[in-house]
Order: C-alpha cells, then structure tokens, then sequence
C-alpha cells in the first residue's frame, strides 16, 4: 500500500494498492469521518467513477463525494506522463513521471 496524496477537498488519504486487482482505481479513507471508498480511474483519459463507499452508516454528503472525485481527477496526469493501449494485445503500457513504466492487463 502506499499513500498517493490527501485530497484537499475531503480530508481523505488516496491509496494505490501495488498488487490490487482491475479494474483501475484507488482508495480514499477518511479517518475522522470513518468512511472508506474506491474510486475507478482510466490510464487513457481523465475518466474517474466512484465504485463504492462504506460503511454505509457514514457516506458522506454527495458534495464530498464530488471533491473527492475531483481531487483524484486533478491528481492522474501529475502521475501518469503518457498511456497506450495495445487491443491486440490485451494491455495498456503506462509511463510514469518518475521514469517507471508498467503493463496492465485489459
């Protein structure tokens, strides 16, 4: 696990799990709020969705909802320099800012 940023908006730490399954996406956790959510995103363009949150005694307003996705939004293309799908091949190759590349599986 490693923690990617505090989205300013919310208050909540952005996770990116190193071995977590597709589809592509991270994980909010707002420790004060005790709510915890996932949020889908695309390498290719600057999609974002949310896919979860829970528990459901403490999701948060949709207005928070919506700066979480909007501050996860704003994060991608400070990380991701450049992405391109092969369907031939069934993956998409990412490059990174920092120099590291990586293959994920469609």
């Amino acid at each position: 696990m490693s923690r990617v940023c505090i989205s300013a908006g919310t208050g909540a730490g952005i996770y990116v799990f190193s071995d977590d399954h597709c589809p592509a996406h991270v994980h909010a956790r707002h420790r004060g709020e005790d709510w915890f959510a996932r949020v889908r995103f695309s390498y290719l363009d600057s999609t974002v969705e949310l896919i979860s949150i829970a528990p459901v005694k403490n999701i948060p307003l949709q207005r928070v909802v919506n700066r979480l996705l909007s501050d996860v939004q704003l994060r991608l293309p400070k990380q991701i320099a450049e992405a391109e799908d092969d369907p031939s091949k069934e993956h998409v190759q990412v490059n990174f800012r920092d120099g590291t590349k990586a293959q994920v599986k469609l």
